[in-house]
């Protein structure tokens, strides 16, 4: 969505935090990362950034429990409510972007055929290389992302422990 596809979507809810959305777009003030949580050996790629953000890794099993959890939308609203809550602010500072759990992002593996179906082989399976590479990519780019205004990213990165340990896996 362009951000005028976005703004006409969410001006369609009559809600607080649509409308805090629409007016953040507008003004291009845009909610921060504060806490990004990262798969256990990549936190690297965040604190090398030099940001006033909390770094987390967590093991990618505790990333899957997390991503199911909040696979609706509504368990991902109550959650953001829970944490702002949590940390003190307003409902709808806290935003929480998470990506898929990255199986989902993973290729599949492929059957190559050559000659005859008798030289067929799985190409993932065959080239475990690729397979590694292609996962440790994902995996570098992989985060849940808990975001909030500008203003007072400072405040929740540094509370990030007492809202990071709110969250029941």
């Amino acid at each position: 969505m362009t951000d005028a596809e976005l703004t006409i979507w969410l001006g369609t809810f009559k809600n607080d935090s649509a409308r805090k959305l629409v007016e953040a777009i507008a003004t291009r003030q845009l909610p921060k990362t504060a806490i990004v949580i990262k798969p256990l050996g990549y936190d690297f790629v965040e604190t090398t950034a030099g940001k006033d953000i909390a770094v987390y890794e967590w093991q990618r099993a505790d990333l899957q429990k997390f991503c199911k959890k909040i696979e609706s939308p509504n368990a991902l609203i109550a959650l953001e409510d829970y944490l702002a809550d949590t940390a003190g602010c307003n409902r709808g500072d806290i935003l929480i972007a998470p990506m898929p759990y990255f199986k989902k992002l993973l290729p599949h593996d492929l059957t190559i055929m050559a000659h005859t179906p008798d030289n067929c082989f799985k190409l993932l399976e065959k080239d475990v290389d690729h397979r590694r590479a292609l996962e440790s990519d994902y995996l570098r780019t992989f985060a849940i992302r808990i975001t909030a205004p500008a203003n007072i990213r400072h405040i929740i990165a540094a509370k990030a422990d007492t809202i990071l340990q709110s969250i029941s896996l």
